[in-house]
């Protein structure tokens, strides 16, 4: 089978609609990112499997429409899946809290500060790496901030950190802009589910917070 049609390539259509054509690769990221959410929701830990799953099937996708930044940044979170699933449930113990006057900024710069070096080797990627990355990347802006901004998202979501969904709320923002832009909209809907989550959770943990 030629590398156009293989089952984790975006050429590889299950649907057409218009346009829009939908590769089974988008539709497995989109499902078992939803599912491992749900799951993980319910404190079942099948969903830690399925969150590595969406990793694999994102990196994979990330790749093929040039959002490098979220490509490589799957490896990390598959990373840190594979640990916190490893380990005894943790968050579940913790109280809901907010970040000091100081941890708020501190987390603001933990996002920008190697998100920009990050985008500068974005844009010159393609000139180091042809043989890897013979396509420049896309989006750079969004694809860096988005990129760093879930590393540091999700360490403060592990902590129970309140100000983890008004991040994660700026992502998926972000990437409904990309999705749409680039016009992946199986992927652009999962984002708004997400969005819709992320909004809810935090009003759910604003009540909660001490």
């Amino acid at each position: 089978m030629e590398a156009s049609t293989a089952f984790w390539s975006i050429d590889f259509a299950l649907l057409e609609f218009g346009d829009y054509t939908l590769s089974l690769i988008e539709l497995l990221a989109v499902i078992f990112s939803l599912l491992s959410t749900y799951l993980l929701r319910q404190n079942n830990r099948l969903g830690w499997v399925l969150a590595i799953l969406a990793n694999v099937c994102f990196f994979l996708f990330f790749y093929q429409i040039r959002l490098y930044a979220l490509m490589a940044v799957q490896v990390i979170l598959a990373c840190i899946n594979v640990a916190w699933g490893l380990k005894p449930p943790l968050a579940k113990d913790l109280p809901i809290k907010k970040l000091d006057s100081i941890g708020f900024p501190v987390s603001v710069v933990a996002i920008i500060a190697p998100g920009m070096p990050l985008m500068i080797v974005l844009f010159k990627i393609s000139q180091f790496l042809p043989s890897l990355f013979p396509l420049p990347a896309t989006y750079v802006f969004p694809d860096a901030l988005s990129a760093t901004g879930s590393i540091v998202a999700a360490v403060l979501l592990r902590r129970k950190f309140l100000e983890s969904w008004i991040f994660w709320i700026i992502i998926h923002c972000l990437l409904i802009i990309v999705f749409a832009w680039k016009g992946y909209y199986l992927a652009m809907m999962g984002q708004m589910a997400f969005l819709g989550y992320a909004a809810n959770e935090y009003l759910a943990w604003r009540n909660l917070v001490k």
